[in-house]
């Protein structure tokens, strides 16, 4: 396995970022108008593409709104539970041949922005979710996830999850990303469709050190399905991708 440290340049290049705002009932204090929101950064070790069987060490940048009091209209109780929903997005490097020689012949995938929507509903033991994106750049194509946790909170400052998660893919993303054309220099032709895009588990913990502090850390494996798992670019890698993110998050309140 060949590791290596990606050059502080490519800093906007962040390879995992979530935004949720909750729509939980407010907490009968919160009468005023308010904003609260964390911003983390850390490092996020991932594949250096997907079905890549090499990883490197990327920036990791979180952005989350917590809670949004605008008069009558009420986002969040922060740790309340219950149904929440709210704006999501992820950020891809550019892939091209640079990254893999293997990818000689195959189209480059310019750097793509996924922006969509996060539902879920969480109780006092587990939660469960979904979420939908739609590639505004690069890729152009629709991806989701979906899974259930089981929750744990050993302490009032600790909370630990822990499950499986599938994730989805439409034909432009499997396109984009898994197929091999007719004429690459190293693999045979091959056309990806979309469908189940891999099934895994994952586990995160998270550690409130006050009012202001706090470290989040993410553990997960996920294995590459159906035409993903069949595309020759991940045969030459791997279809076992792992990811350890670490973030440390500033919070911050105000109202108005």
């Amino acid at each position: 396995m060949k590791l290596k440290l990606e050059k502080p340049a490519f800093l906007p290049a962040i390879g995992f970022a979530t935004v949720a705002i909750s729509t939980a009932a407010a907490s009968d204090l919160d009468t005023g108008n308010h904003i609260r929101f964390e911003l983390g950064a850390g490092g996020n070790l991932t594949p250096v593409y997907e079905g890549s069987s090499d990883y490197e060490l990327r920036p990791s940048v979180l952005f989350r709104i917590k809670s949004l009091h605008l008069g009558s209209l009420r986002f969040g109780g922060d740790d309340d539970g219950g149904f929440s929903v709210g704006p999501s997005f992820r950020y891809l490097s550019e892939r091209s041949v640079g990254d893999d020689a293997i990818l000689t012949g195959i189209n480059d995938v310019d750097a793509s922005l996924e922006l969509g929507v996060a539902v879920s509903y969480e109780w006092d033991y587990a939660r469960v979710f979904f979420q939908g994106r739609y590639g505004v750049t690069g890729h152009n194509g629709f991806v989701g996830e979906a899974g259930a946790q089981a929750l744990w909170r050993p302490s009032e400052a600790t909370k630990v999850s822990f499950g499986p998660q599938l994730s989805f893919m439409d034909g432009s993303y499997a396109n984009a990303y898994f197929t091999v054309p007719a004429g690459a220099a190293f693999l045979p032709a091959y056309t990806a469709d979309g469908g189940l895009k891999s099934y895994g588990l994952a586990a995160n913990v998270r550690h409130d050190f006050s009012d202001r502090w706090a470290v989040e850390g993410t553990v997960q494996w996920d294995r590459l399905a159906g035409d993903a798992a069949d595309s020759p670019i991940v045969a030459a890698g791997s279809e076992n991708q792992f990811g350890v993110k670490i973030n440390f998050i500033r919070k911050f309140d105000f109202d108005f």
